[in-house]
């Protein structure tokens, strides 16, 4: 059994014993699901078959990456590992609800929104790479702050960065000006982003067939 199939496994049972709690791509996640996701992860280790890091992540859905992300995460169980094994894995699923029970869940629920987002998160203390830049720029924008937005982007544009954050820049130019311009286009363009990061993570309800 590959790593993932591993993962899934192990996801379905811990689903199985945190009902409220609902299955996406790789992840457990908390519902209801606005613009911010909110997930559990268990990342498999490199090298160590059958071995993972659990993690608490938050990820807002507006930024344009449709991918897995663990910026604004943190590695759970005092940064240790959890087997996956099956000889293990009942004594493991039991760990990780007590984990996630222990304030965990709680801490995931009270990040319902962009403005919890901003709030939560110690940005002052996060890297100062195009990347976060531009996350925090549409998180303030998402609040309604669009000149706290536009600042961050300009910081972006304007700073003196090496080339392997050219397409971060060109996105953060692209973002200005129609912030400035077309604020509707702005508007369309997170829209999409949020969609295909629904699609991309599973998180769209699931319905239920109807009996032929």
């Amino acid at each position: 059994m590959n790593d993932r199939k591993i993962v899934k496994r192990a996801l379905k049972l811990l689903h199985k014993s945190l009902p409220s709690l609902r299955m996406g791509h790789d992840l457990l996640f908390v519902p209801p699901v606005e613009h911010i996701l909110r997930c559990f992860v268990l990342e498999t280790s490199f090298g160590m078959k059958g071995m993972a890091y659990f993690w608490r992540a938050i990820i807002p859905l507006y930024r344009p990456s449709p991918f897995l992300i663990l910026n604004y995460a943190d590695r759970l169980l005092g940064g240790g590992r959890v087997s996956l094994l099956e000889s293990e894995l009942d004594q493991t699923i039991d760990r990780l609800v007590q984990v996630i029970s222990q304030g965990e869940l709680d801490y995931l629920k009270d990040i319902r929104s962009p403005q919890d987002f901003l709030q939560k998160i110690d940005w002052g203390c996060r890297p100062c790479s195009p990347n976060y830049r531009v996350d925090l720029a549409l998180t303030q924008y998402m609040t309604g702050n669009a000149s706290a937005c536009l600042d961050t982007l300009g910081q972006v544009v304007s700073a003196k960065l090496s080339p392997r954050w050219a397409d971060s820049v060109r996105l953060a130019k692209e973002l200005v000006e129609e912030l400035k311009v077309n604020p509707s286009a702005l508007d369309r363009r997170i829209k999409a982003w949020e969609e295909r990061n629904i699609g991309w993570f599973h998180l769209a309800p699931r319905t239920r067939r109807r009996a032929q």
